[in-house]
């Protein structure tokens, strides 16, 4: 035991380490809804649910804020087996806002989306990778992260006036993430 963590501290002890340094590669892409990038969307929904105070409506304009953020903690280079691999540790999350903003009395919240984590990034450059026609492969590790989503309390209290058959659930859970790239942007802005 003690000869293998030796060993694995040598393996990474011979790259260069950085701390709270922030990293290009790995970065979420804007469609993704755990994205921790800041955005802002207006696009349209056909249905909100039975509960919903407009019946019988198509396509019905909808706002979406997303602002989210990530915190590096280490970041890591190495020259590997005729190939560069770099990584990084980090702290993510986001917030979203799901509204109907053309609602004409009070922009009525449909529901706000929060969660965090921590997140393992990488990507790998090999000249055997580019030989099959691709740049790298990137590979993010989110190991836990945490997630609860609220339905907005306007929403809730004219579901609660229409029917007796409906009750609020505030989902909250933990889970993990796994997600492999095929040529990440990486430096790309």
């Amino acid at each position: 035991m003690f000869l293998w963590c030796v060993l694995s501290a040598s393996v990474l002890f011979a790259g260069s380490i950085n701390w709270f340094t922030p990293e290009t590669f790995g970065k979420p892409f804007i469609s993704d809804i755990r994205s921790s990038i800041i955005k802002f969307e207006e696009g349209f929904i056909n249905d909100l649910g039975d509960y919903y105070y407009l019946p019988n409506y198509d396509r019905r304009p909808i706002t979406e804020g997303h602002v989210g953020t990530d915190i590096p903690l280490l970041s890591y280079r190495r020259h590997l087996a005729g190939g560069y691999l770099k990584a990084t540790a980090l702290l993510t999350g986001s917030f979203n806002l799901f509204m109907d903003s053309l609602e004409p009395t009070n922009r009525m919240v449909l529901n706000t989306d929060y969660w965090m984590g921590t997140e393992i990034r990488s990507v790998f450059y090999h000249p055997a990778i580019e030989k099959t026609g691709l740049r790298n492969i990137g590979l993010q590790i989110m190991p836990v992260f945490h997630e609860s989503t609220h339905l907005g309390d306007e929403f809730v209290m004219r579901a609660l006036e229409e029917s007796s058959d409906f009750y609020r659930v505030n989902v909250s859970y933990e889970s993990w993430r796994v997600s492999l790239t095929l040529n990440d942007p990486d430096t790309l802005k």
